[in-house]
C-alpha cells in the first residue's frame, strides 16, 4: 500500500514537505498525537526557520491554534509519561 501523500516532496523545500507529509501520515492515519509526530530527530536537525514552517503548515492544516497546538502537546506529554 502506498503512503498517503499530501504535499508534493519536491523542489526546494522537499525535505520539509516530506515531514509534513510524515507527520500528517502519523496523526491522521496512525493515531499518534501532535508531539510525537512533529517533534522527531528529523525536526530538530531543520534550521529554525524551516521548523517554523513545518509546524505553520499543519497548524493551518488542522485548523488550531498555537494555544491548542500547546495545550494538545502537555497533555500527550503528560498522560505518556
Amino acid at each position: 500500500m502506498k503512503d498517503t501523500t499530501y504535499f508534493c516532496e519536491s523542489g526546494t523545500n522537499g525535505h520539509i514537505y516530506r515531514l509534513i507529509n510524515e507527520a500528517m501520515r502519523n496523526i491522521s492515519i496512525h493515531k499518534l498525537g501532535f508531539y510525537d509526530s512533529i517533534f522527531t530527530p528529523e525536526y530538530e536537525l531543520l534550521e529554525e526557520d524551516e521548523q517554523n514552517m513545518l509546524v505553520g503548515v499543519l497548524l493551518s492544516e488542522y485548523w488550531i491554534s498555537t494555544k491548542e497546538f500547546v495545550d494538545y502537546c502537555i497533555e500527550e506529554k503528560f498522560h505518556n509519561n
